[in-house]
This record gives C-alpha cells, sequence and structure tokens, in this order.
C-alpha cells in the first residue's frame, strides 16, 4: 500500500480487479468550515461540535460543573441573586487566596477554595457550622461584601425639600438605589423600584427616577414621611452593563454613569456569620489634587496605576462614547492629573472599547474604528501616544485576549491579532521600543461562515467574550437566530495546534456572560476556567456531562449529555473524476455505553447512506466498518456523539474510478 501527500492510499490490485483508492484522515488537526471542504490539508475537518483535538486524536469535550451550589445559604430570588458583574479578587492576606466575586443587586458573593486540610474558622476563632451544629464539611465556602444602605426613621424625612438625613452618608450623585420599609414608604416612592441618588450634602441626599434627572439635580417630590423605618439600600442592576477589578488593594464595582463602588477588600468577619465587615460604597469625589476618580463603564490596573476611559464632559445619560484615556497617579486611584490625560482620536466619530497592557510599559488601546498605543506608562508626563491601525477596530471589550507577545481581539471584519514587533527610536538613541502590528488576515478566516453567523448589533455584540486557558482562546459569541441576543456558543482555538478546533454549544437556555479563570482545587493551586451568567457559575471542561440548568444556592444536579459532532473533509482520491465509494472504517476508543452514529455521503452526485448506531459495552479500542455504496466526486464522513465521551483516531474510505485508466498518483 503507498501513502499519497494528499492523504490517500492505492492498494495493490490484481489484472482484472478494478482499482481500489483509498483515501482518509490518520488523525485530526483542526477545523475549517468556511473552506471548499475537498481543498482542505489531511487531519482537517469541516465541522467539529463539542469536540477536543490531542495528539491527532478527536475526543467528546469534558462538560460543566455547576459550582454556585447549596454553600450559599439563601433561597434564591430571580432579578435579586443574579449575577450583574464578575470577576478575580484575592485575600492578600490570606496566603494570597483567590475569591470568584459575583454582583448580585444587593451583595457581592465571594466563592473560593479550600483544601483539604483547611478549618472554616470565623474571627474570634470558633467553627462554621450546620444547622445540626457540625462543623462545615466542605471543601468550598461563601462569604459576602453587602453594599452600602442607610436606614431612615420618618423623622429623618424631610417632604419640605424633599430630602433624607443621614450623619456623614456615602452615597454619591447617580447612586442607584432601592427603598424599602418596616411599615408605609413614603408617598411618592415605590418599592423594588430603582431610584438615583442626589448628593445633596454630606448629612442630607434626595432621589431621582432617572440618572439623567439626578446629574441635573431634580428631585422626586415626597408628599408624605411615611410610617417605621425605610432603608435605602445600593444596588447593582443588569441594565447597568457593571464589571469588576481589584486595584491597589481595593475591589472596584464600575457602573456606567455613575461613581464606581470600593471595597476595601478586607476579608475580616467578626461575627462569622459569612458577611464581611466592610461594605461597597461609592468612591468619593474628593482628591487631595488634581481631579478624582471619573465615572466609568470599566477600569484597568497596569503599573500602580488606575486607568479608565472618559468623555471630555460626562454624559447626564449612561452611554458617554468616551475618546481619552486617564491614568491615575501611582498607588493613588483617586488622584489624576493633566500628565495622565491621553486624546484618542479625538474629534473623530470613533470611541473607546477597551484597553490591555502591553510588554512592560505600553498600554494597547481598542477603539470601535481604530487601535492606538500609549508608551512609556510609567512616566506619564513623557509617555508618547501612537496610532497602530485603522483599518478595524474592536467591537466588544472582554474579547480582548494576550497569549504572550500576541493580542487577539474580535472586529467587525473577524478575530484579528495584533503581532509584536520593533521600531528602532527616532531620537538616534540606540533603543529600540516594541512595537505591534495588525495582520491582514483575520485569524478567524478559517470559521468565516460563523463570522457571518454573529449578530453584530452594537447592544448584541457588545457582550462577546473572550480569555485565553490552557493554551486555548476561548470566544463566546451572540448568534442570529431570530430572538437570541446572547452568546450561545463558544469557538475554540488551539495555539498548539495554530487551527481552530470546535464550536462548543449547550443545553436551550444556556449563555455566556464572562469567563473568570481563577484558583480552585486541592490547595487552591489549580487553575480553571468559569462561565459566569445571571444564574451562577460552571468551571468549563470538568465532568462528564453538562450541568447547566441550576441557579444559585440548589444542590441537585442537573445532567446533559454531550453532543459530540465531527464531519470529514470531502474525500476525492485526489482525482477529479467520479468513482464508485464502497466502504469505509472509523477507529476509535469506547467506554462502557458511549453511543455514536457513523453517516457516509457522497457529492456531485449528492447521495446520503444509512446511519449505523455504534454502542459501547466495554472500555475498548473499536474499528468500525460500514458501507457507502454510492457514486460521486467526493465523500464525507459524518459522526454524531449521543452519549458518553469516545475517542476517535482515523477515518479511511475506499473507492474505485469509474473512468478507465483514471487512478490517483500516489508517493511511496
Amino acid at each position: 500500500m503507498a501513502f499519497s501527500q494528499y492523504g490517500n492510499w492505492q492498494r495493490s490490485t490484481g489484472r482484472l480487479d478494478d482499482p481500489i483508492d483509498i483515501d482518509g484522515d490518520g488523525g485530526f488537526s483542526g477545523l475549517d468550515s468556511y473552506s471548499e471542504p475537498t481543498s482542505l490539508k489531511q487531519g482537517m475537518v469541516t465541522a467539529s461540535e463539542n469536540m477536543r483535538f490531542d495528539g491527532g486524536k478527536a475526543t467528546v469535550r469534558k462538560g460543566l460543573e455547576f459550582k454556585a451550589g447549596s454553600t450559599f445559604a439563601f433561597t434564591y430570588s430571580s432579578g435579586v441573586d443574579e449575577v450583574f458583574a464578575s470577576g478575580v479578587v484575592t485575600d492578600v492576606d490570606d496566603t494570597n487566596r483567590d475569591y470568584l466575586l459575583a454582583a448580585t443587586k444587593t451583595k457581592a458573593l465571594l466563592f473560593g477554595n479550600v483544601s483539604e486540610s483547611d478549618e472554616i474558622v470565623a474571627e474570634d476563632g470558633s467553627y462554621l457550622v450546620t444547622e445540626d451544629g457540625s462543623r462545615i464539611a466542605t471543601k468550598t465556602y461563601d462569604r459576602y461584601v453587602s453594599y452600602y444602605s442607610a436606614e431612615f426613621a420618618t423623622s429623618d424625612v424631610t417632604i419640605a425639600d424633599e430630602t433624607f438625613t443621614e450623619s456623614s452618608h456615602k452615597y454619591q450623585t447617580g447612586d442607584a438605589v432601592q427603598v424599602s420599609t418596616t411599615t408605609t414608604i413614603p408617598a411618592g416612592l415605590a418599592v423594588l423600584t430603582t431610584y438615583y441618588v442626589i448628593n445633596s450634602s454630606s448629612n442630607t441626599i434626595k432621589l431621582a427616577t432617572t440618572l439623567a434627572l439626578a446629574k441635573a439635580g431634580t428631585a422626586i417630590n415626597i408628599t408624605s414621611t411615611g410610617a417605621g423605618t425605610h432603608t435605602i439600600q445600593t444596588v447593582v442592576t443588569d441594565s447597568m452593563k457593571a464589571s469588576v477589578l481589584q486595584a491597589n488593594n481595593k475591589v472596584f464595582i464600575f457602573r456606567p454613569g455613575a461613581r464606581p463602588l470600593e471595597w476595601d477588600s478586607s476579608f475580616t468577619d467578626t461575627n462569622g456569620d459569612g458577611t464581611v465587615d466592610s461594605v461597597f460604597a461609592a468612591k468619593t469625589t474628593t482628591a487631595t489634587s488634581g481631579s478624582a476618580c471619573p465615572e466609568a463603564d470599566w477600569a484597568i490596573y497596569f503599573r500602580n496605576r488606575l486607568i479608565v476611559p472618559t468623555a471630555d464632559t460626562i454624559s447626564t445619560t449612561v452611554t458617554n462614547n468616551p475618546q481619552t484615556i486617564l491614568m491615575s497617579d501611582i498607588l493613588d486611584d483617586n488622584e489624576y492629573v493633566i500628565d495622565g490625560e491621553f486624546y484618542m482620536n479625538k474629534g473623530s466619530a470613533d470611541y473607546i472599547i477597551g484597553a490591555i497592557p502591553y510588554q512592560e510599559d505600553q498600554l494597547i488601546v481598542m477603539m470601535r474604528r481604530s487601535i492606538h498605543m500609549i508608551s512609556g506608562v510609567r512616566n506619564t508626563s513623557t509617555a508618547i501616544h501612537t496610532e497602530i491601525t485603522r483599518q478595524y477596530g474592536c467591537v466588544a471589550r472582554k474579547t480582548i485576549a494576550q497569549q504572550g507577545p500576541y493580542t487577539y481581539f474580535l472586529s467587525d471584519n473577524g478575530i484579528y491579532s495584533l503581532a509584536p514587533g520593533m521600531d528602532p527610536a527616532k531620537t538616534g538613541d540606540a533603543i529600540a521600543i516594541s512595537k505591534v502590528a495588525p495582520l491582514a488576515t483575520p485569524m478567524s478566516r478559517a470559521i468565516n461562515d460563523v463570522i457571518e453567523e454573529v449578530n453584530f448589533d452594537d447592544s448584541t455584540i457588545s457582550k462577546a467574550v473572550g480569555i485565553i486557558h490552557e493554551n486555548k482562546y476561548f470566544i463566546a459569541l451572540p448568534i442570529t437566530d431570530g430572538t437570541d441576543q446572547d452568546c450561545t456558543i463558544v469557538m475554540v482555538y488551539d495555539f498548539l495546534l495554530q487551527a481552530w478546533v470546535s464550536r462548543d454549544t449547550f443545553p436551550t437556555g444556556f449563555v455566556i456572560d464572562n469567563f473568570v479563570i481563577t484558583s480552585f482545587g486541592a490547595g487552591n493551586t489549580k487553575r480553571r476556567l468559569f462561565a459566569v451568567n445571571d444564574k451562577g457559575w460552571w468551571i468549563y471542561g470538568e465532568t462528564q456531562t453538562d450541568d447547566s440548568t441550576r441557579v444559585i444556592g440548589t444542590d441537585t444536579t442537573e445532567s446533559t449529555a454531550i453532543s459530540g459532532k465531527l464531519i470529514t473533509r470531502n474525500y476525492n482520491m485526489n482525482n477529479v473524476g467520479v468513482k464508485k465509494f464502497h466502504t469505509g472504517q472509523v477507529a476509535c476508543d469506547l467506554s462502557d455505553n458511549d453511543v455514536f452514529t457513523i453517516t457516509a455521503s457522497t457529492t456531485d452526485p449528492d447521495s446520503t447512506g444509512d446511519a449505523i448506531t455504534v454502542t459501547g459495552d466495554s472500555t475498548e479500542d473499536m474499528l468500525t466498518r460500514f458501507g457507502i455504496r454510492s457514486r460521486g466526486y467526493s465523500a464525507k464522513v459524518e459522526i454524531n456523539v449521543s452519549v458518553g465521551r469516545p475517542t476517535f483516531k482515523h477515518i479511511v474510505v475506499e473507492g474505485s474510478s469509474l473512468v478507465l485508466g483514471a487512478r490517483s498518483e500516489s508517493v511511496a
């Protein structure tokens, strides 16, 4: 048998035998769903759903493991305990233990991990216990950080000027709040309704119906003081599109149009009830000199500076289309001076989407229609702003990710990367500075058909999120299917293979709002990828099935089999003539009760054979042969896995030419 450079074989035949050609893939190396299927090189497939390629083998991905279960001791309430933002925070006083922070309506949930030998102990030395009095026997535990609130007696409400009095309150103008009461709410207000604070003085506040009216100072007309005790609770809602960041030993929740909420990151829990002593409260507007941290949608922390985007004039609405980058003083996140102000395409129809550090002292700024770099972040007075490209920009901040010196992001034209380079300094000094250049061809070329399915409406595409974990780029995308406006699929790129490998799909209703990488497991050292949405968080790629339908606080495991799909390239034996395809074979490793089907089809003329179902009855290495018995220019094989995680090693088809003498040329 001879082997062709195109991946086909030719079997020896006798004088009167039909020449038999063999084509196939001895392994699997990537996904290309965009190119013509007969033009693909050996090892490439035209469809791969929920699959991973490793060492030339194709295996169904591992499943989602729900981790926001019964460790949280409250009953889930829709709209209250939903997750509206997420990120990673570190308790630097506790051996740098990581937590996944989930911002809900009235508090931030902290999900962490303890090792096998750790005990869960309160600050006073007592153990946290269950209702029956026994020590908690779990590896995971939770803590909470409340958002700032204040209680007001009826005597604290003044209807003459609509004020609520609280000495040295921590509210700032624009804070979103909701009002509750023990008896009767003041006339003019309603429970479960979001209002916005007007910071009248250090001791008084008013409430407005919208953020714009709060900034304009237009208060709600309060016509009665109500009865009982009233609580004004700071809230985070879904419409805020909040984001989480830890910087300078503080944790921030940024909210468009409002002051960021700030927590001192102290995990002290004096009462041992799971709620830490300090709270999230709006960041003060007072700065020692210069200007205080502006209202911003998001921020990054780099070179000990808090870096935020801002518009020239803060808008009275949530959307402000920032064109300026502001950098704080070193180790002072509420001090901004003119040296730290950088204009990006000022005056153009362009605005900042996101930013990411690059190399040791540079910042890449992604705008909607262009990309820029600020060099020399350490000393902002001498920093240099340069433009990288205006051929394209970035459409979704959370898709920006880095692997080594390469930066990846989603643009209008697909997924691109910025490649590293060096540029001699223009001053004549013998120094070279780092630079980046945009690649002309998108990294997503091989899946351009998927990119064409993506909903690029601004309000929808901004939800896309990407992250790099274990040499793979995961990017969750919103697909246009009539009504869906959320990220329901994940495309996976493998850097070791330099190829896309899978389109991950999930049970109906499961969406991805964010990816978070944090330590989890024995010793708190294993870095794991978490997928987060409004119902909780899941370890991505951990179990045999998907557990995707629960909400925070539930402990009943759900199990959904992962449906894997693999469709080969079109095999044509390197022959442009029509062939008669006879048989094929699939080699795989099976476990007990694994189930998959094999279907072969031909092209020009088109035909599809009967599906063959294979069920594993033990752990075995199996070679399955199947008939094709159809004519066509080419043939392909489709494998659909319905149960289990079988591993596929090679696929082969056999056929013979219908034109005398038309035989493929092989290379021995």
